[in-house]
């Protein structure tokens, strides 16, 4: 049975924005324990809506697995986390995307068996009658297909066709006094990122060498992909082009989406429903570890 979610519910959204652009000041002067107490009494109580949400959306997501997909008997499903709904401060839409953990067990033990279960809301989905669930749609992701998204990512925001071949992607690696030669191509043997120095632009080159590292392996930044290579500290392995607020590349990636980057954070436009979402890159690398990480078993709040 669905449930009809009332505007307490929906304010959660509005609750959650406010807390990280506002975050609860601490107060340091002396006799001003009331406003402590009042600043802590909030932050419970916005802790508490969180709370109601997750229950809200994890029962909403389990109604969707025993109405679509018997197969699932044993099971753990978790909200990952809300980004912040799955969109950056700065995307002003109302289109979300909630990811779920979704693992199957052997009666109390966790399997290796993990899933992603998506929930994606479109704009105008509340409406003067309730919620309009056909603006609401569920996909189920493994690893093979999360991390398709993100070569089809990382390409679209690479600065020439990132090589990635069986889901393992070239280094490349920062190269001081570097000089092309005439035979090598920029994109393949090397990569140029400019750093603004005095209000000049600084050339840095990036080489490729022999080395590969797997996609489950990268961390994603503003910069670009980490990865640790060998016993070596994470560092940079391949720079992300630095587009502007108003700068857009895009990508057709299925049946059901479009992909774009601005600002280097991943954005999709739904096809069906024509509206768009970004997604921080926060919430981008709490999905991508989990599915990747065979260490972690559960998502930890």
């Amino acid at each position: 049975v669905n449930i009809m979610i009332n505007m307490k519910n929906i304010l959660f959204f509005t609750l959650y924005l406010l807390i990280l652009i506002n975050p609860i000041k601490t107060y340091s002067q002396k006799n001003d324990d009331a406003a402590i107490i009042a600043g802590a009494a909030s932050l419970l109580s916005i802790y508490t809506a969180v709370e109601q949400q997750k229950e809200m959306l994890e029962l909403q997501a389990l109604n969707y697995l025993l109405s679509n997909h018997p197969e699932y008997s044993n099971f753990r499903l978790k909200v990952i986390g809300f980004g912040q709904g799955g969109q950056k401060l700065s995307d002003n839409s109302n289109s979300y995307m909630i990811p779920f953990s979704l693992i199957n067990m052997d009666d109390e033990k966790l399997t290796s068996d993990k899933k992603l279960l998506f929930l994606f809301i479109s704009s105008n989905w509340l409406t003067d009658n309730g919620i309009d669930y056909s603006k609401w749609r569920w996909e189920i992701y493994d690893a093979k297909k999360w991390n398709h998204l993100m070569s089809e990512y990382f390409e679209t925001i690479a600065y020439s066709s990132i090589l990635i071949n069986n889901d393992s992607i070239d280094v490349f690696t920062l190269s001081k006094g570097y000089v092309p030669k005439s035979n090598q191509i920029i994109g393949y043997d090397y990569l140029i990122k400019f750093n603004i120095v005095d209000d000049k632009k600084v050339p840095l080159y990036y080489v490729r060498n022999n080395t590969k590292v797997h996609i489950s392996k990268v961390n994603i930044t503003k910069e670009g992909l980490t990865s640790k290579i060998g016993k070596s500290r994470r560092k940079l392995i391949y720079p992300f082009l630095q587009l502007e607020g108003d700068d857009y590349r895009v990508k057709d990636f299925d049946h059901l989406f479009k992909i774009f980057c601005n600002e280097n954070s991943l954005g999709l436009f739904r096809k069906d429903t024509n509206d768009s979402m970004l997604i921080s890159r926060v919430l981008l690398r709490k999905i991508h570890t989990f599915i990747n990480d065979n260490q972690i078993e559960d998502f930890k709040d």
